[in-house]
């Protein structure tokens, strides 16, 4: 899964407790990224990866088998939690440290002067932007009414 962060011509600064580092895309051009929250259980590794081309990357191995793609049942299970488990520490030190949210409707993350303010939640900010949420006034209020 990678998901776009818009930076609004400015480079956010890695989040805390990530590492950052130098690396080159398949054209020699270098990026930055940073590694991010990590879970394993067993053979099963979920890791978390942040660069500037390619926003954030959730990479899955299980070293029980060579082309990592094979998983029993009790691994499926296993695996189910853990990307939870690090999805979940991800969003909010993208939110936190960023000063980027994930809207829930597009599910891209954008700064945090494009979503309207909501006090009753804990960010003080509404859970969608404020483009999602003029697309869904412009329909209705979620209606096919285009």
């Amino acid at each position: 899964m990678i998901q776009s962060i818009d930076y609004n011509g400015h480079v956010p600064t890695p989040p805390a407790g990530f590492t950052t580092g130098w690396a080159e895309n398949y054209d020699g051009e270098e990026f930055s990224y940073c590694t991010g929250p990590r879970a394993t259980s067993g053979t099963v590794t979920v890791e978390t990866f942040w660069s500037i081309p390619g926003g954030i990357e959730y990479h899955i191995t299980n070293d029980r088998h060579a082309d990592n793609g094979i998983f029993n049942e009790n691994e499926l299970i296993e695996l189910s939690r853990l990307i939870r488990e690090v999805a979940a520490a991800t969003k909010a030190t993208t939110a936190e440290n960023f000063g980027i949210k994930i809207c829930t409707t597009c599910n891209e993350g954008k700064t945090l002067d494009q979503f309207s303010k909501h006090i009753s939640n804990r960010d003080g900010l509404q859970s969608h932007c404020k483009d999602c949420a003029a697309e869904y006034y412009a329909k209705g209020k979620g209606g096919d009414n285009a």
